[in-house]
């Protein structure tokens, strides 16, 4: 489903996006219905987390690095989320209804 090249790019076919997100979800990520954040991503590395802003687009999340923590948390932008939202419902236990 997922490739990567020699260059250590990750290649998701768009059609596969929602599933590697909720993965991400799942995996590393928070969900906080009551509050502004949304949805959050914790990355013990920069490159993960840069890949993944690439992959999604820099448009559609932002991504923060937190040094005390030594961690980057890339948020989903309200716009996006409400987008790609009912698509990562079908692949993720955190969304799931």
């Amino acid at each position: 489903m997922f490739t990567a090249t020699k260059t250590g790019v990750l290649f998701v076919p768009s059609r596969n996006v929602p599933a590697y997100l909720a993965g991400r979800i799942d995996g590393d990520g928070h969900v906080d219905a009551k509050h502004r954040s949304g949805i959050r991503i914790a990355y013990g590395n920069a490159f993960d987390a840069r890949r993944d802003r690439r992959l999604f687009g820099a448009a559609n999340v932002s991504l923060y690095r937190y040094s005390a923590a030594r961690t980057m948390v890339l948020y989903l932008r309200k716009h996006y989320r409400e987008r790609i939202e009912p698509a990562v419902r079908k692949f993720s236990m955190k969304l799931a209804p």
